[in-house]
Protein backbone atom coordinates (compact mmCIF):
# COMPACT_ATOMS: atom_id res chain seq x y z
CA UNK A 1 0.00 0.00 0.00
CA UNK A 2 1.29 3.44 -0.93
CA UNK A 3 1.02 6.43 1.42
CA UNK A 4 1.82 10.01 0.57
CA UNK A 5 4.22 12.02 2.73
CA UNK A 6 1.26 14.03 4.01
CA UNK A 7 -0.56 10.86 5.11
CA UNK A 8 2.50 9.55 6.93
CA UNK A 9 2.97 12.92 8.62
CA UNK A 10 -0.72 12.93 9.63
CA UNK A 11 -0.32 9.45 11.14
CA UNK A 12 2.78 10.50 13.07
CA UNK A 13 0.87 13.41 14.61
CA UNK A 14 -2.36 11.48 15.22
CA UNK A 15 -4.10 11.55 18.60
CA UNK A 16 -2.33 8.53 20.05
CA UNK A 17 -4.05 8.62 23.45
CA UNK A 18 -7.46 8.77 21.78
CA UNK A 19 -6.59 5.93 19.41
CA UNK A 20 -5.33 3.47 22.03
CA UNK A 21 -8.07 4.40 24.51
CA UNK A 22 -10.74 3.78 21.88
CA UNK A 23 -9.30 0.50 20.65
CA UNK A 24 -7.03 -0.97 23.34
CA UNK A 25 -8.15 0.55 26.64
CA UNK A 26 -7.82 -2.83 28.43
CA UNK A 27 -4.06 -2.64 27.90
CA UNK A 28 -3.68 0.74 29.62
CA UNK A 29 -3.97 2.35 33.03
CA UNK A 30 -5.40 5.87 33.26
CA UNK A 31 -3.45 8.18 35.56
CA UNK A 32 -4.58 11.79 35.47
CA UNK A 33 -4.38 12.87 31.83
CA UNK A 34 -1.89 10.15 30.91
CA UNK A 35 -2.15 6.53 29.84
CA UNK A 36 0.37 4.01 31.19
CA UNK A 37 1.00 0.75 29.36
CA UNK A 38 -0.23 -1.91 31.81
CA UNK A 39 2.49 -4.38 30.80
CA UNK A 40 5.16 -1.71 31.32
CA UNK A 41 3.91 1.32 33.36
CA UNK A 42 7.08 3.30 32.66
CA UNK A 43 5.74 3.80 29.10
CA UNK A 44 3.45 6.83 29.15
CA UNK A 45 1.19 8.55 26.62
CA UNK A 46 0.04 12.05 27.53
CA UNK A 47 -3.34 13.30 26.37
CA UNK A 48 -3.01 15.54 23.33
CA UNK A 49 0.61 14.56 22.68
CA UNK A 50 1.31 12.61 19.45
CA UNK A 51 3.76 10.12 20.87
CA UNK A 52 5.04 8.35 23.96
CA UNK A 53 7.87 8.43 26.48
CA UNK A 54 9.52 5.55 28.38
CA UNK A 55 10.72 6.85 31.75
CA UNK A 56 12.89 3.77 32.36
CA UNK A 57 14.89 3.91 29.11
CA UNK A 58 14.31 7.53 27.93
CA UNK A 59 13.03 6.07 24.68
CA UNK A 60 10.39 8.16 22.93
CA UNK A 61 8.69 8.30 19.56
CA UNK A 62 5.67 9.39 17.56
CA UNK A 63 2.30 7.67 17.19
CA UNK A 64 3.48 5.32 14.43
CA UNK A 65 6.54 4.32 16.45
CA UNK A 66 4.38 3.38 19.42
CA UNK A 67 2.04 1.12 17.46
CA UNK A 68 4.97 -0.65 15.79
CA UNK A 69 7.07 -1.11 18.94
CA UNK A 70 4.46 -1.70 21.63
CA UNK A 71 1.32 -3.00 19.86
CA UNK A 72 3.00 -5.16 17.17
CA UNK A 73 1.66 -3.23 14.18
CA UNK A 74 3.52 -3.24 10.89
CA UNK A 75 4.46 0.21 9.59
CA UNK A 76 1.78 -0.02 6.87
CA UNK A 77 -0.94 -1.13 9.29
CA UNK A 78 0.03 1.58 11.78
CA UNK A 79 -0.18 4.37 9.18
CA UNK A 80 -3.45 3.01 7.82
CA UNK A 81 -5.08 2.77 11.27
CA UNK A 82 -3.95 6.20 12.41
CA UNK A 83 -4.90 7.98 9.19
CA UNK A 84 -8.40 6.49 9.34
CA UNK A 85 -8.87 7.17 13.05
CA UNK A 86 -11.51 9.70 13.94
CA UNK A 87 -11.67 10.19 17.71
CA UNK A 88 -15.07 9.49 19.21
CA UNK A 89 -13.87 8.60 22.73
CA UNK A 90 -11.18 10.59 24.52
CA UNK A 91 -9.44 10.21 27.83
CA UNK A 92 -11.34 12.23 30.40
CA UNK A 93 -9.38 14.93 32.19
CA UNK A 94 -11.01 13.62 35.38
CA UNK A 95 -11.29 9.85 34.85
CA UNK A 96 -13.18 7.69 37.28
CA UNK A 97 -10.97 6.06 39.85
CA UNK A 98 -9.91 2.55 38.98
CA UNK A 99 -11.15 -0.23 41.19
CA UNK A 100 -8.68 -0.67 43.99
CA UNK A 101 -8.78 -4.23 45.22
CA UNK A 102 -5.81 -5.49 47.27
CA UNK A 103 -5.41 -9.29 47.30
CA UNK A 104 -7.03 -11.12 50.17
CA UNK A 105 -4.71 -11.89 53.05
CA UNK A 106 -3.91 -15.53 53.79
CA UNK A 107 -3.53 -16.79 57.34
CA UNK A 108 -0.01 -18.09 56.64
CA UNK A 109 3.19 -16.13 55.98
CA UNK A 110 5.84 -18.82 55.53
CA UNK A 111 6.51 -18.41 51.80
CA UNK A 112 6.76 -14.64 52.14
CA UNK A 113 9.04 -14.92 55.15
CA UNK A 114 11.34 -17.45 53.45
CA UNK A 115 11.59 -15.25 50.37
CA UNK A 116 12.47 -12.14 52.38
CA UNK A 117 15.06 -14.06 54.39
CA UNK A 118 16.57 -15.30 51.11
CA UNK A 119 16.90 -11.65 50.05
CA UNK A 120 18.90 -10.93 53.19
CA UNK A 121 16.15 -9.12 55.12
CA UNK A 122 16.45 -9.41 58.91
CA UNK A 123 13.68 -11.34 60.70
CA UNK A 124 13.19 -8.43 63.16
CA UNK A 125 12.45 -6.04 60.30
CA UNK A 126 10.01 -8.57 58.83
CA UNK A 127 8.26 -8.96 62.21
CA UNK A 128 8.04 -5.17 62.59
CA UNK A 129 6.30 -4.83 59.22
CA UNK A 130 3.86 -7.65 60.01
CA UNK A 131 2.95 -6.25 63.39
CA UNK A 132 2.26 -2.86 61.77
CA UNK A 133 0.11 -4.44 59.04
CA UNK A 134 2.38 -3.19 56.24
CA UNK A 135 3.04 -6.60 54.72
CA UNK A 136 1.23 -9.90 54.30
CA UNK A 137 1.03 -13.02 52.13
CA UNK A 138 -1.88 -13.59 49.75
CA UNK A 139 -3.45 -16.91 48.77
CA UNK A 140 -1.14 -17.23 45.76
CA UNK A 141 1.87 -17.08 48.10
CA UNK A 142 2.86 -13.61 46.89
CA UNK A 143 4.12 -10.91 49.24
CA UNK A 144 1.89 -7.85 49.46
CA UNK A 145 3.36 -4.54 50.68
CA UNK A 146 0.46 -2.22 51.51
CA UNK A 147 0.66 1.33 52.85
CA UNK A 148 -1.01 2.68 55.98
CA UNK A 149 -3.64 4.61 54.03
CA UNK A 150 -4.60 1.41 52.18
CA UNK A 151 -4.49 3.18 48.81
CA UNK A 152 -1.28 1.68 47.39
CA UNK A 153 0.24 -1.79 47.29
CA UNK A 154 3.04 -3.74 45.66
CA UNK A 155 2.97 -7.48 45.00
CA UNK A 156 6.09 -9.60 44.59
CA UNK A 157 6.12 -13.28 43.72
CA UNK A 158 8.01 -15.64 46.01
CA UNK A 159 9.01 -18.13 43.31
CA UNK A 160 12.52 -17.23 42.16
CA UNK A 161 12.13 -19.08 38.84
CA UNK A 162 9.00 -17.12 38.01
CA UNK A 163 9.63 -13.45 38.71
CA UNK A 164 6.48 -11.43 39.35
CA UNK A 165 6.21 -7.81 40.47
CA UNK A 166 3.38 -5.32 40.11
CA UNK A 167 1.80 -2.39 41.94
CA UNK A 168 -1.49 -0.55 42.08
CA UNK A 169 -2.40 2.87 43.41
CA UNK A 170 -5.81 4.41 44.05
CA UNK A 171 -4.59 7.86 43.01
CA UNK A 172 -1.48 9.32 41.34
CA UNK A 173 1.40 9.76 43.71
CA UNK A 174 0.70 6.75 45.88
CA UNK A 175 3.64 4.96 47.50
CA UNK A 176 4.57 2.47 50.24
CA UNK A 177 6.69 3.40 53.24
CA UNK A 178 7.67 2.41 56.73
CA UNK A 179 9.67 3.98 59.54
CA UNK A 180 10.96 2.96 62.95
CA UNK A 181 10.09 6.48 64.14
CA UNK A 182 6.60 7.87 64.70
CA UNK A 183 7.36 11.23 63.10
CA UNK A 184 10.37 10.93 60.76
CA UNK A 185 11.83 14.15 59.38
CA UNK A 186 13.77 12.61 56.50
CA UNK A 187 12.91 10.08 53.80
CA UNK A 188 14.71 7.79 51.39
CA UNK A 189 12.99 7.22 48.04
CA UNK A 190 13.63 3.75 46.58
CA UNK A 191 12.29 2.00 43.50
CA UNK A 192 10.89 -1.05 45.29
CA UNK A 193 9.87 -2.25 48.72
CA UNK A 194 12.67 -4.83 48.78
CA UNK A 195 15.20 -2.05 48.12
CA UNK A 196 13.68 0.12 50.87
CA UNK A 197 14.07 -2.75 53.36
CA UNK A 198 17.60 -3.43 52.14
CA UNK A 199 18.64 0.21 52.50
CA UNK A 200 17.41 0.35 56.09
CA UNK A 201 19.44 -2.74 56.86
CA UNK A 202 22.53 -1.19 55.27
CA UNK A 203 21.93 1.97 57.31
CA UNK A 204 21.56 0.28 60.70
CA UNK A 205 25.00 1.50 61.77
CA UNK A 206 24.05 5.14 61.07
CA UNK A 207 22.03 6.46 64.00
CA UNK A 208 20.53 9.43 62.14
CA UNK A 209 19.32 7.21 59.29
CA UNK A 210 17.65 4.44 61.28
CA UNK A 211 14.64 6.62 62.03
CA UNK A 212 14.07 7.92 58.51
CA UNK A 213 11.06 6.98 56.40
CA UNK A 214 11.94 4.36 53.79
CA UNK A 215 9.69 4.74 50.76
CA UNK A 216 9.01 2.66 47.65
CA UNK A 217 7.53 4.39 44.61
CA UNK A 218 7.36 1.15 42.57
CA UNK A 219 9.40 2.46 39.64
CA UNK A 220 10.96 5.75 38.59
CA UNK A 221 7.97 6.63 36.39
CA UNK A 222 6.02 7.53 39.57
CA UNK A 223 7.18 11.14 39.57
CA UNK A 224 4.08 12.29 41.45
CA UNK A 225 5.11 10.18 44.45
CA UNK A 226 8.58 11.74 44.49
CA UNK A 227 7.01 15.19 44.56
CA UNK A 228 4.60 14.22 47.36
CA UNK A 229 7.40 12.76 49.46
CA UNK A 230 9.63 15.81 48.91
CA UNK A 231 6.85 18.09 50.19
CA UNK A 232 6.16 15.92 53.22
CA UNK A 233 9.66 15.61 54.69
CA UNK A 234 12.27 18.18 55.66
CA UNK A 235 14.96 16.14 53.88
CA UNK A 236 14.24 13.79 50.97
CA UNK A 237 17.04 11.64 49.58
CA UNK A 238 16.65 9.98 46.20
CA UNK A 239 17.93 6.39 46.43
CA UNK A 240 16.87 4.85 43.11
CA UNK A 241 18.78 2.24 41.10
CA UNK A 242 22.25 2.58 39.65
CA UNK A 243 21.18 2.27 36.01
CA UNK A 244 20.14 4.54 33.10
CA UNK A 245 16.55 4.84 34.38
CA UNK A 246 17.87 5.84 37.80
CA UNK A 247 20.23 8.37 36.20
CA UNK A 248 17.29 9.91 34.31
CA UNK A 249 15.30 10.11 37.55
CA UNK A 250 18.20 11.84 39.32
CA UNK A 251 18.46 14.30 36.42
CA UNK A 252 14.72 15.07 36.63
CA UNK A 253 15.03 15.66 40.37
CA UNK A 254 18.38 17.42 40.52
CA UNK A 255 17.17 19.57 43.41
CA UNK A 256 17.06 16.53 45.70
CA UNK A 257 20.04 15.00 47.45
CA UNK A 258 20.81 11.50 46.23
CA UNK A 259 22.72 8.32 46.92
CA UNK A 260 23.15 5.34 44.66
CA UNK A 261 24.02 1.68 45.23
CA UNK A 262 27.40 0.31 44.16
CA UNK A 263 25.72 -2.48 42.20
CA UNK A 264 22.39 -2.14 40.42
CA UNK A 265 20.15 -1.83 43.49
CA UNK A 266 20.25 -1.85 47.29
CA UNK A 267 19.29 -5.49 47.62
CA UNK A 268 22.22 -6.52 45.43
CA UNK A 269 24.46 -4.40 47.66
CA UNK A 270 23.03 -5.99 50.80
CA UNK A 271 23.47 -9.54 49.53
CA UNK A 272 27.00 -8.75 48.34
CA UNK A 273 27.89 -7.29 51.74
CA UNK A 274 26.46 -10.32 53.56
CA UNK A 275 28.57 -12.60 51.37
CA UNK A 276 31.66 -10.61 52.33
CA UNK A 277 32.19 -9.28 48.81
CA UNK A 278 31.71 -5.65 49.81
CA UNK A 279 31.98 -3.55 52.95
CA UNK A 280 29.26 -1.13 54.06
CA UNK A 281 31.72 1.76 53.78
CA UNK A 282 31.93 1.18 50.02
CA UNK A 283 28.41 2.47 49.43
CA UNK A 284 28.63 5.23 46.86
CA UNK A 285 27.16 8.71 47.29
CA UNK A 286 26.28 11.46 44.83
CA UNK A 287 25.49 14.56 46.86
CA UNK A 288 24.54 13.39 50.32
Amino acid sequence: MFFSKDEIQTARKADLSGFVYSNYRDRFIVEGTSLKLAANPSVSIKKGFPGYYDFSTREHGNSIDFLVKHLDFSFVDAVSALVKFRPDVTVSASPQKRKFDPPEEAQVFKSAENYLLSRGINIRIISFLRSNHLIYQDYRQNIVFINRDRDFYEIRGTYSKKSFHQSQRLKPGGYWFFSLAEDPQMAYVCESSIDALSLLQLNLSKAQDIYAAYCSIAGVANQSAIQHIAKRYSLTILAVDNDPAGDACRDRNSGLKSIRPVLKDWNEDLLSMQKGCMKNEQLASDSY
